[in-house]
């Protein structure tokens, strides 16, 4: 299941020639800086994740156009007129984002390749945090295959890219992405009200998180 991520706090926003529309003064403050390189595969008990590339687009947009009436009223990036190009436009820009820091996006895959879904963080340097986002396709739904990879990539998050909180915001409409976040084993923070605009209207966001602490 999809879920939202709070207006001006990163992550992705509706897409505007395929990228994310951002409103960053100073997009030098969203950036981490990796001494190391960092794992571009994660291996997982049912799913693994790699690094999005271009030749996953194809696939990316089957299962988005498969998922659009849950995808419609749960993301704001979705519309039923994008086509495979919108989605390679946005794999370049990621590919591209996460050389510079700014923003790791990772396709969810089956064990023999079939493509689910994916997670994606966008960072905040000087707090050291990100903003973990994911979907699934409407296909594989309710096999645990979200609350997965949320554990996975949020590990990955902290142990590999050294930050010090992943969040989670999920409008509170969308309560199959919250049962994914709870069975991840992230820590419900609270309720924050009106904290997300959806269709012209306020919704309350329920928080997660998951800090160092949280995997030994």
């Amino acid at each position: 299941p999809p879920h939202l991520r709070p207006p001006r706090a990163g992550g992705r926003r509706a897409l505007v020639d395929g990228r994310p529309e951002e409103r960053v003064a100073d997009r030098t403050r969203l950036r981490v800086s990796i001494a190391r390189p960092v794992p571009t595969e994660l291996e997982g008990e049912s799913i693994r994740l790699r690094r999005l590339s271009v030749d996953d687009a194809t696939n990316m947009h089957a299962a988005a156009v498969e998922s659009a009436a849950q995808l419609e009223t749960t993301v704001p990036w979705f519309s039923r007129g994008m086509t495979v190009e919108s989605f390679r436009s946005f794999a370049t820009w990621a590919w591209e984002a996460w050389d510079r820091g700014e923003h790791y996006e990772l396709s969810i895959l089956a064990s023999d390749g079939t493509y689910l879904g994916s997670a994606g963080l966008s960072v905040d340097a000087t707090t050291m945090s990100t903003n973990l986002q994911y979907w699934v396709r409407t296909s594989v739904t309710r096999r645990g295959v979200a609350s997965e990879a949320a554990r996975l990539v949020s590990r990955w998050a902290i142990q590999a890219l050294g930050l010090q909180r992943v969040e989670i915001f999920i409008s509170d409409h969308n309560v199959p992405s919250q049962m994914a976040a709870r069975k991840s084993g992230a820590h419900f923070e609270g309720v924050l009200r009106n904290k997300i605009r959806w269709d012209e209207r306020a919704h309350d966001a329920h928080v997660f998180s998951f800090v160092p602490g949280d995997f030994g």
